[in-house]
């Protein structure tokens, strides 16, 4: 039983990232809030390997810096 129960929790995580990558994928609506703004925008910026392999991580670090930071990246602040 104890390889069913391993599956099941492996097919709910599947749904749940594939549901996760179509919810911050789709433009959605403006008037949604700001955290889910956000969470869009750094997922689009993530997925943008394009401008990722041109600029490298700096582009990221920026528009994460530019939506208020993270406090774990600055870890002298921490």
């Amino acid at each position: 039983t104890g390889s069913n129960t391993r599956n099941t929790f492996d097919e709910l995580e599947h749904v749940l990232l594939e549901r996760f990558k179509a919810m911050l994928s789709s433009s959605g609506s403006t008037s949604q809030n700001q955290h889910v703004r956000k969470a869009r925008l750094f997922y689009r910026n993530c997925a943008d390997t394009d401008r990722l392999n041109l600029t490298g991580l700096k582009y990221l670090l920026n528009t994460i810096e530019k939506n208020g930071g993270w406090p774990l990246m600055e870890l002298e602040r921490w």
